[in-house]
């Protein structure tokens, strides 16, 4: 069984999907998936989604996606609060992980945002990789205040772990592969 996974940090849409899409490929002797610690967020908010669809908006589209994205926050907001507990999305994201580390799949979370989901990460063997990219900032309140404090814990991890997606997305998954290679990322997943 797979012991370890993966986890993408940044701004929204600094590359995070992309360099988890082009790992994948690039490292094609082992099996990633892509989860998110907000899917299951996204799940109780599908009835939503589906009816901004029902009137012909395009729900993948960056613009839907800016839009909606204080529904979100709040709904992460308010389920913290009924369920007091910050971790209630990680707990729920946990179960899948494990689910796909028992098929030798390593889960590869591409949308760490705050503090504690790098702490789950690094509790469950994995690896964390900073996506920076030039001109994108936090797009709101919630986010800034998030990575304030990932900046403040996390920043000796952040000079040896971030990426600069500034060229092509294939330079991106060859920075992020060599990156987890020097770590010892694979050599940790062959010895399992």
């Amino acid at each position: 069984m797979v012991k370890t996974m993966l986890g993408f940090c940044g701004y929204a849409r600094v590359g995070k999907d992309s360099a988890a899409k082009e790992l994948a490929r690039q490292a094609y002797d082992h099996s990633f998936v892509q989860l998110g610690f907000a899917d299951e967020l996204k799940n109780d908010l599908q009835a939503c989604i589906d009816w901004c669809k029902g009137y012909g908006i395009d729900i993948n589209s960056p613009e839907f996606k800016e839009r909606f994205r204080p529904m979100w926050v709040e709904w992460s907001k308010v389920a913290k609060a009924v369920a007091q507990d910050k971790l209630v999305w990680v707990k729920r994201a946990d179960s899948l992980a494990k689910k796909l580390q028992a098929q030798n799949i390593i889960p590869t979370f591409c949308d760490v945002r705050y503090d504690y989901e790098i702490d789950y990460i690094y509790e469950n063997g994995g690896e964390v990789i900073f996506i920076k990219r030039p001109g994108f900032e936090p797009r709101n309140q919630e986010e800034s205040d998030s990575f304030k404090i990932i900046d403040e814990r996390f920043a000796g991890l952040q000079k040896t772990n971030t990426i600069l997606n500034d060229t092509s997305i294939k330079n991106l998954g060859e920075n992020v592969f060599n990156l987890l290679v020097n770590r010892g990322f694979f050599d940790r997943i062959d010895t399992l």
